[in-house]
């Protein structure tokens, strides 16, 4: 998880080892392919420029100097958010005190996913302009943080969906490369991959082949892959599992099926795997949760 947070925020021009009455000045709340840092209170931020290969989203809530993206001089503006590009240098022209910053990494994949979804670009380049972040994005994203903090089971898949519900609004809200072509979706690789999930929910026992799913949503499999997770925030393997584990919940419910029985009726081929699959997406094994009931 380090190295993939080193390449989301790139070097950052503070520490976050710094502080005060025992508690941290700063803190990192980090998922897969997202990173929220926030300040608890004002800090000192040096002047320097750095890049990442994530897009950023900074919302300053002081006043802050001049900062630098790319070449050119830019105004903050205070309580109003600033995004920055994949791999774009920026960073403030001056040293500067009292400042009160959060700022929201993505991974480049994530966002271009969506983008590719929406109107069929990969490439997306967001203008460095500085607007009011709606009431909803500031809800999600300390959601986010929520989440990302107390780890409860099954997080990793509600912080999926959250992120998609950021980057999503914030290529609605934000002047972009793709502003144009926003409301142009593609319908039918919508349609396809409603059908595709009503397969998986109706054949979620039995065996079939990634080409076969792609086929009932008229894609190839590759960009079957990269539409489904678009659309759903996870892969169809992974939403298969969620099926069945599902399923599995509510037959271990009945208090006259084994976890034996129920393994081998949702599809799983052995035990071990039911088990792991089980505990990693309930945060328990099956066996204790059917004790539950």
């Amino acid at each position: 998880m380090a190295d993939e947070l080193n390449r989301l925020l790139g070097n950052v021009p503070f520490a976050f080892t710094e502080m005060e009455d025992g508690k941290p000045l700063v803190s990192i709340y980090q998922g897969e392919g997202v990173a929220v840092t926030k300040a608890h209170k004002e800090i000192f931020l040096p002047k320097g420029v750095h890049a990442h290969s994530s897009y950023e989203f900074a919302i300053s809530y002081s006043n802050l100097p001049p900062a630098y993206v790319g070449r050119k001089l830019n105004f903050f503006e205070k309580n109003k958010l600033m995004p920055f590009n994949a791999n774009q240098e920026h960073g403030l022209s001056v040293d500067a005190d009292k400042c009160n910053v959060l700022a929201l990494q993505i991974d480049q994949a994530i966002l271009s996913d969506i983008a590719y979804y929406i109107c069929g670009k990969q490439e997306l380049i967001f203008q460095n302009e500085c607007v009011i972040p709606d009431d909803e994005l500031i809800k999600n994203i300390n959601r986010l943080i929520e989440e990302i903090s107390f780890r409860q089971a099954g997080y990793e898949f509600v912080t999926q969906g959250i992120v998609n519900q950021i980057a999503v609004s914030l290529i609605r809200q934000l002047k972009s490369n793709i502003s144009s072509h926003i409301n142009e979706y593609n319908y039918d690789e919508r349609k396809g991959i409603n059908r595709a999930i009503s397969f998986l929910r109706e054949n979620y026992n039995k065996e079939y082949s990634l080409e076969e799913v792609a086929q009932t949503a008229n894609l190839s499999p590759y960009h079957f892959i990269r539409v489904f997770k678009a659309t759903t925030g996870k892969t169809p393997y992974d939403y298969l599992l969620d099926i069945k584990v599902e399923k599995a919940c509510l037959m271990l419910r009945n208090k006259n099926m084994s976890v034996t029985e129920a393994c081998f009726m949702c599809g799983f081929n052995n035990l071990e795997h039911f088990a792991s699959v089980f505990k990693r997406k309930t945060g328990m094994l099956p066996s204790q949760y059917k004790k539950m009931y």
